[in-house]
């Protein structure tokens, strides 16, 4: 990848990122003037990589994705992923897009992550007790036990210089779950409904539905923040 065409922060983190991986065709193609006293953007730099089993450590705290097959565009400073197969944690990654656009004049340069997965109960325990957000949801984990699948929408911000942390918004969805409060023994059944956990505000749910001894229950979650 030149160096001078994609930009200091984009190459560096190709560099230290991409850990390993197959790339089974390439096409790069470059067009303008590469004199020393070319006007400024009078050089374009076009790159086409598809790639099979792929490993990407975006991030110290997060873990990496594996089995990565996914094709890779980069035009100048600009990355597009677009995934068919890719794993997070043992759980498959349906629909993982990545994007990065343009840096602009003191700005940091952000890449945009999104998927969908769907978790079990066993897998949620990682999730809740040791991932990153787990400082937003290991003291819920205490208290609640989840029985069945959750749909999660996954969107990641991700600073690709300096030591900025990730930036999340995970979409949690019940669908027919069961959820017991440990402390009280008490049983939430037939629960339905999306549970936001972002970095920058916590836990969040409006109106999830549940059966509670027989009776239909709306429930509504807020982090408070103490100060």
């Amino acid at each position: 990848i030149p160096y001078f065409s994609v930009g200091e922060g984009l190459h560096n983190f190709l560099r230290e990122s991409l850990i390993s991986g197959t790339v089974t065709e390439g096409i790069y193609y470059g067009y303008g003037s590469t004199e020393s006293d070319s006007a400024e953007n009078s050089f374009t730099s076009s790159i086409y990589l598809n790639s099979e089993s792929g490993k990407l450590k975006f991030s110290d705290e997060w873990p990496a994705l594996q089995n990565l097959s996914a094709d890779i565009y980069i035009q100048n400073e600009q990355l597009f992923v677009e995934a068919s197969q890719a794993e997070i944690q043992g759980n498959s990654l349906q629909n993982l897009r990545a994007r990065l656009a343009e840096a602009e004049v003191n700005a940091p340069q952000i890449l945009n992550v999104s998927a969908n997965l769907d978790v079990s109960s066993t897998q949620l325990d990682y999730w809740l007790n040791e991932s990153p957000i787990a400082n937003h949801t290991q003291s819920i984990a205490e208290q609640l036990e989840v029985h069945g699948t959750l749909g999660i929408d996954l969107g990641l911000e991700i600073p690709i210089e300096g030591d900025g942390d990730v930036d999340y918004l995970i979409e949690s969805s019940f669908k027919s779950a069961s959820v017991k409060h440990l402390p009280s023994d008490l049983l939430f059944k037939n629960v339905n409904g999306v549970l936001l956990v972002s970095s920058s505000s916590g836990v969040s749910a409006q109106d999830i539905q549940a059966q509670f001894f027989g009776q239909q229950a709306s429930l509504n979650i807020e982090t408070r923040i103490e100060e």
